[in-house]
């Protein structure tokens, strides 16, 4: 009676700890595919992963940075580990020593050999350091791996993780440049980011798809005059007022048309970079229009 009283207490603990690990495992699974939805979907499931955020308990009030880490295949021979391995490894060095602490952490998500970060805005030095660190504990957790990182500049609510996400990506286009592992925050580097992206047709396309976005999904005669209407602006040195004569139309028109371009394209077209950014890409999409 004692050996199957114990088993049962040993059988009904390992159930008990089993169920908690799929709990575990699958509100992880949950948090993977919000943030991930909120950072790369389309308008609707980025729109349903902001709703339901707070209900999974993420943390997305206040500005933030967001980290994207890539993890590339194994560079000295050897057997590979498993995903799951991998994935668990890739989690403890984010999480252990000191490299984080958890209110500077808002969420950690997986997608394959993808790890994004979201991460409490903090002064640029301080972003730049702590993806440096994050980056070498990652190498270190997984020896033979390439790992870059890629960090974007401050995102001022969860509603910009998407242009977040464009500007990492950039900071991971200068990385993979260096050809070894390592880390780039967009406000360092981001228009070196850019040109780097446009070596070939391929790269000029996606340059185009990470710039202008929305706005080349727009019909054909509202797209073209939004285009038209930017490039009359950078024509005539950024002025309202100029870029209304020259169209034809009243200054508010410009207004409007210019506030409608940065909501398709999350550019901010009253500072520098981003209209660095906006003017080559008017001038890619002629190219290839051509």
């Amino acid at each position: 009676m004692t050996e199957l009283a114990l088993a049962q207490v040993v059988l009904v603990t390992a159930l008990f700890h089993l169920e908690q690990r799929a709990a575990s495992r699958a509100r992880a699974e949950t948090i993977d595919a919000l943030v991930w939805d909120a950072i790369q979907g389309d308008d609707a499931a980025r729109a349903a992963a902001i709703d339901r955020a707070s209900e999974n308990r993420l943390d997305f009030d206040g500005p933030m940075r967001l980290f994207v880490c890539e993890l590339g295949l194994m560079r000295s021979a050897g057997s590979d580990r498993s995903v799951s391995a991998v994935r668990r490894q890739v989690l403890e060095a984010i999480g252990e020593g000191n490299l984080t602490s958890v209110p500077h952490i808002r969420a950690v998500a997986l997608r394959g050999m993808s790890v994004a970060v979201v991460r409490d805005d903090e002064p640029l030095d301080d972003a730049e350091r702590w993806a440096d660190r994050l980056a070498q504990r990652l190498m270190q957790a997984l020896s033979g791996r390439l790992v870059l990182v890629g960090g974007s500049s401050r995102c001022p609510d969860v509603r910009g993780l998407a242009v977040a996400y464009r500007e990492a990506q950039i900071a991971l286009d200068v990385v993979r440049q260096l050809g070894r592992s390592g880390a780039v925050v967009y406000d360092r580097a981001g228009v070196v980011g850019m040109l780097l992206s446009l070596r070939h047709e391929a790269g000029m396309q996606r340059f185009l798809e990470l710039n202008l976005r929305d706005l080349l999904r727009e019909d054909d005669k509202q797209r073209d005059l939004l285009l038209d209407t930017l490039r009359a602006f950078f024509d005539t040195n950024c002025s309202h007022e100029a870029a209304a004569q020259r169209l034809g139309v009243h200054r508010k028109t410009v207004s409007y048309r210019l506030g409608k371009i940065s909501e398709l394209t999350g550019l901010d077209l009253s500072t520098h970079d981003d209209r660095l950014v906006a003017d080559l890409s008017l001038y890619v999409y002629r190219l290839l229009a051509r």
